[in-house]
């Protein structure tokens, strides 16, 4: 999606308004997956895990799951404004983001694999990954000229709000049926119709990003 989404940076550095609209709608349509799929893996890793392998294997790993589904989230955030440095040219700035990542995650994977095993490993590599945060709003401080409090605010309000309903049809689906593979298929499409429909009613997405959307998964489908 960041890829599809951001195939014009380096022509648009002159024109920033547009630039900036580029950048919400790209941080608007990753963050509102991420935060679906994070809810979802985090709320039902061990019902999935029971279901696929057995109740043993699910106590134990269920816990990995949930740390690297949130490494990968916050790898897949960065991925926006790694995106923004390379079409400015600037390679240095996603070099430090590498550097500090593994400079904070090398030490603690090693150090936490022994009392935690594979658990340790994956807090470590989720602890790098949370450092280089702040690299979001530092890079909408050099490439967009600002950091985009009020577009965050609003962003965390209403994916919030979403995730609330989502998380209230998901825990009552989950908590009235047995969990089987067929209640695990539609407790997961349930949730995820009533967070999309959150999201049109809270107007998260404008008329033009919903075609640009549409646009994008058609063509896809059709490949």
């Amino acid at each position: 999606l960041v890829t599809v989404l951001f195939p014009v940076i380096s022509e648009l550095q002159d024109d920033s308004e547009k630039l900036l609209k580029l950048y919400h709608r790209a941080t608007k349509t990753i963050v509102s997956a991420l935060v679906f799929i994070v809810l979802t893996l985090i709320c039902r890793s061990k019902v999935f895990l029971s279901l696929w392998i057995n109740q043993s294997f699910a106590e134990k790993s269920a816990p990995i799951l949930i740390v690297l589904v949130l490494s990968f989230s916050v790898i897949s955030l960065l991925c926006i404004v790694w995106q923004l440095a390379e079409g400015f040219g600037n390679p240095r700035f996603n070099a430090i983001i590498s550097f500090l990542w593994l400079a904070v995650s090398l030490p603690l994977m090693i150090w936490l694999i022994f009392p935690l095993g594979n658990l340790g490993t994956a807090i470590g590599r989720l602890a790098g990954h949370l450092i280089t945060l702040p690299f979001i709003f530092i890079g909408e401080k050099m490439f967009l000229g600002s950091i985009q409090w009020r577009f965050w605010s609003k962003l965390c309000l209403i994916l919030g709000t979403a995730a609330l309903f989502s998380s209230i049809t998901e825990t009552a689906i989950f908590y009235t049926f047995e969990a089987n593979w067929v209640i695990l298929i539609i407790g997961t499409f349930s949730c995820a119709v009533v967070y999309g429909l959150s999201l049109l009613f809270l107007k998260f997405f404008t008329q033009e990003e919903t075609n640009i959307l549409r646009g994008i998964f058609l063509r896809k489908s059709v490949n």
